[in-house]
């Protein structure tokens, strides 16, 4: 069994990333959210498509199996996840010969976003300080 605590690399709450489309150039972005919980993956989210629910779950090797549930129809994600997140191959199970690639991400939190903005801040500050003032 797989704890909740680990791995710090699949985070609960919001997700981006693209899928590439079979027969088509370019990456095509969705979003969606995650919660991992034991080895089981669930989320929800929508793209140019529209709006799907994923299922799955991972495994202690990290392996990754989703089914990602539109209105109309299922595709099968399957790949692997680390520090880089979910990336892999999508299928239409109904045409096995359909498939592309994918790759999922976290967003970065509104807290993480404001640290790295007063890092920033800081280091400029720091750059803009003189120790002495000049004397004319």
């Amino acid at each position: 069994m797989i704890e909740k605590s680990s791995p710090n690399f699949l985070p609960d709450g919001p997700w981006t990333g693209f899928y590439e489309e079979y027969g088509k150039e370019g990456n095509f972005p969705m979003s969606c959210t995650f919660t991992f919980s034991e080895g089981n993956i669930s989320g929800s989210g929508s793209d140019e498509v529209g709006t799907f629910t994923f299922s799955g779950s991972y495994s202690k090797d990290y392996q990754v199996s989703m089914k990602k549930t539109y209105h109309t129809h299922t595709l099968l994600y399957e790949g692997h996840a680390d520090e880089n997140g979910i990336w892999g191959k999508w299928s239409f199970p109904a045409m096995k010969f359909i498939s592309a690639g994918f790759h999922l991400w976290p967003k970065k939190g509104a807290t993480e976003s404001i640290e790295e903005e007063l890092e920033i801040e800081e280091a400029i500050e720091e750059l803009l300080e003189v120790e002495e003032p000049i004397q004319l």
